[in-house]
């Protein structure tokens, strides 16, 4: 499996949890895992961004929190460099 893909669907899952949970997902992928480690590329972070985010419709509607969480994280992944702004 692509490292893209299973981030992904982590980052997906984490979506659904409560903003403790979802703050320990994304500090371990994006702090401990890519910064920390160098474990993958930025293109393969964003490339998970984009899988996590399909059938998001569906994830705003069961979890509204996943709304502020996908915000947070693209406001993130623009702070370290990963992204640009626009």
């Amino acid at each position: 499996m692509k490292t893209c893909i299973f981030l992904g669907h982590f980052m997906n899952n984490a979506y659904a949890m409560d903003p403790q949970g979802w703050q320990s997902i994304s500090t371990l992928i994006l702090d401990y895992f890519y910064k920390d480690r160098k474990l993958f590329e930025p293109s393969d972070l964003i490339e998970a961004v984009n899988v996590s985010l399909a059938n998001f419709v569906d994830m705003l509607i069961d979890y509204p929190n996943s709304k502020m969480y996908a915000y947070g994280l693209l406001d993130r992944l623009t702070e370290m460099g990963v992204m640009e702004a626009e």
